[in-house]
């Protein structure tokens, strides 16, 4: 799959869901003259479009970061779902 696939189901994927919250705990960092690590957990509490129910989910998350120019990019955000719970409301 091309990474403009990837990146269009991603925003649709997205574009279904209201984001209630997202919190991210940044638990280690990393970082040398030009590339940097970020690794953390994070929780995302959000509405379905589909069903309306109010859900979470929670896992890791790990941005690789480049040095250009004077400031810091994310070169590449990978994460992983742990689960994914309804809540009680």
């Amino acid at each position: 799959m091309s990474i403009y696939n990837a990146l269009d189901i991603y925003k649709s994927n997205f574009s279904k869901l209201e984001i209630i919250r997202y919190d991210i705990k940044v638990k280690r960092t990393k970082v040398d003259k030009s590339a940097g690590v970020i690794i953390g957990d994070f929780i995302l509490t959000f509405r379905s479009e589909a069903d309306r129910s109010i859900k979470s989910s929670r896992g890791n998350i790990t941005w690789l970061l480049r040095w250009r120019g004077h400031k810091w990019e994310i070169e590449e955000i990978n994460y992983k779902i742990h689960d994914i719970n309804v809540i009680d409301e």
